[in-house]
């Protein structure tokens, strides 16, 4: 199990305040977040929603649909979205990576 979850990023909500929730990605569902999943660990205090694609250390890159369904979650529940992209360019499979930005 691998869980997305910046060690930095953690400390950086408990500096102000906030709880970081880390999401279980699992090898069975290709390091792949399950939207439904998410939208469970989603509570009234919840301000931020982190999206890692290509994910390290797995290089899964989020599906365009599962990253449009992430993105429409944030939205309804009125979430800023951090979407973490830092490894697309050295992503192995061309074409391979889904932006945060190409979404409706």
């Amino acid at each position: 199990m691998v869980f997305y979850f910046l060690t930095s990023l953690s400390q950086a909500v408990q500096v102000l305040g906030g709880k970081a929730i880390p999401y279980p990605c699992r090898a069975e569902n290709g390091w792949i977040p399950d939207p439904k999943e998410v939208a469970s660990l989603i509570t009234p205090r919840t301000k931020l929603l982190l999206l890692g694609s290509p994910g390290n250390p797995t290089g899964a890159v989020i599906p365009l649909g599962v990253m449009d369904d992430l993105l429409r979650l944030a939205h309804e529940r009125d979430l800023w979205v951090l979407s973490d992209e830092i490894y697309s360019d050295i992503n192995l499979t061309p074409g391979a990576t889904v932006s945060a930005s190409w979404c409706g």
